[in-house]
């Protein structure tokens, strides 16, 4: 189980409410991701991004609505899997950590490669998730993304996704915009504000000099009129317990947990793949697992 540290995220209107807009500072939520998965540049990069992604897009989820965001590639970095939530929760993982260096590779597309993108939604008291899925055709998460709500959701979308670096590889900020057309949004509207996102400083950088979200929306928002201001926060923040690894022993096939009790390395340790955390299970347990399952092959499930 994780908690990590809180950040601001700000959702507003612009454009006589025909835009919305989200900007979030994310630096605490981006160090406590590099702490738990022990990232490097590249991976802060890569992994970071998809963070900064799903901060901005659980704002478009409500109540109990989870998304998950499935990178799926043939470059080195393989993807990353990452779900948030409309109630300000981010947890995830990254396929490979570290990613392997090549001498071959010359731009962070190739770091990425081939492959595609899905966004799951799971609503509420609902067992199957709708799934969408785009190809890489940028190679880059916000483009692809902005491909993913503009195509397949009609959505007409665009993003920010900041992580800021030293020279010498060091995290320093991390931030990002998100901003989608209502229906009914003037082209003209749409135009300008696509001209003036040339214009903005990257959030990482604008949020690595301690400066606030509030700030960064007077800055680059006020001239399209900003209204229906709403802050919030969201965090890095896993809630896995022990029975819920323990429930996943136990349902192992019998021929698994008896080469577990053969292998006679106890505890048995079993890692959160979102926040890094250990659990442990003694060679009592799994034989109880076994024993069960065993009377369940012989008397049926209602044991």
């Amino acid at each position: 189980m994780f908690e990590g540290k809180k950040n601001p995220i700000t959702r507003f209107m612009i454009a006589d409410k025909s835009v919305k807009c989200v900007v979030a500072n994310l630096n605490n939520l981006i160090s406590d991701a590099i702490d738990i998965h022990k990232l490097g540049p590249i991976e802060q990069l890569f992994f970071g991004r998809g963070l900064v992604a799903a901060a901005l897009i659980s704002t478009t989820v409500k109540g109990s609505d989870r998304l998950v965001l499935n990178l799926e590639s043939d470059g080195p970095a393989e993807g990353f899997v990452i779900e948030t939530c409309a109630n300000g929760q981010v947890k995830g993982y990254p396929k490979v950590n570290p990613i392997p260096a090549s001498p071959d590779i010359s731009s962070f597309s190739q770091i990425i490669g081939e492959g595609f993108l899905s966004v799951s939604k799971y609503i509420e008291d609902t067992a199957t998730p709708f799934t969408g899925t785009v190809e890489l055709v940028y190679k880059d998460l916000a483009l692809d993304l902005a491909n993913f709500y503009t195509n397949s959701e009609q959505v007409p979308t665009a993003f920010l996704l900041s992580i800021n670096l030293s020279p010498e590889g060091k995290f320093l900020g991390a931030g990002g915009v998100l901003i989608q057309s209502m229906p009914g949004a003037k082209s003209e509207i749409l135009e300008k504000i696509n001209e003036s996102v040339d214009f903005f400083v990257s959030p990482g950088v604008y949020f690595a000099n301690g400066k606030s979200n509030s700030e960064y929306i007077d800055e680059f928002f006020s001239e399209f009129g900003v209204s229906s201001v709403f802050d919030s926060e969201i965090q890095y923040s896993c809630p896995c317990i022990r029975g819920r690894f323990k429930a996943y022993l136990g349902n192992l096939p019998k021929q698994q947990l008896e080469e577990i009790l053969a292998e006679d390395d106890f505890p048995v340790k079993v890692n959160c793949f979102n926040c890094g955390e250990v659990y442990d299970f003694s060679k009592e347990e799994v034989e109880k697992m076994l024993h069960k399952l065993k009377l369940e092959d012989k008397h049926g499930k209602q044991i």
